[in-house]
């Protein structure tokens, strides 16, 4: 927040961060229970532990080209 950004870029930004942080968060959360709900492992249980962590992964991507695109703009 050094660079001379606009107040909505700003927030904007701040927005991304609690973004990416739900989303690794709600990643997390489904992790623990589908680990709980099946402790072996289970095909589908991967398969619903990578999606989310791909959701992680596209939110944070994202959030990184949209960052990029405002310091860009500023710089």
């Amino acid at each position: 927040f050094l660079l001379p950004t606009t107040l909505l870029q700003k927030m904007f930004l701040a927005f991304l961060v609690v973004f990416v942080i739900t989303l690794e968060l709600v990643n997390t959360a489904m992790e623990r229970v589908l680990n709980i709900i099946e402790p072996e492992y289970h095909k589908q249980v991967r398969i619903a532990k990578d999606v989310t962590a791909a959701a992680v992964l596209v939110g944070a991507l994202g959030s990184l080209i949209i960052g990029l695109a405002i310091f860009w703009s500023v710089v």
